[in-house]
């Protein structure tokens, strides 16, 4: 029963971690004045480009190692 009165604790914990994160992302937007246009031309969802969220997991895993670095071409 105490685990269900957690819940809306942890709701509210990741909205506000959630929230931080996004702000920071949209001020390092912002500060780079990359226009809206030039945003949505390069946007794409990963899982679809890559073939499945196991392989995009592992890519995000592996930022920073030069032996599993890749390349988009469109």
């Amino acid at each position: 029963m105490a685990r269900l009165r957690m819940i809306p604790v942890a709701v509210e914990f990741l909205k506000e971690n959630y929230g931080a994160k996004l702000r920071v992302a949209q001020d390092a937007l912002d500060d780079a004045e990359i226009s809206e246009k030039t945003f949505h031309k390069f946007c794409f969802d990963p899982v679809d480009v890559f073939g499945g969220d196991a392989v995009v997991r592992r890519i995000l895993a592996s930022r920073g190692k030069a032996s599993d670095r890749f390349w988009v071409e469109e």
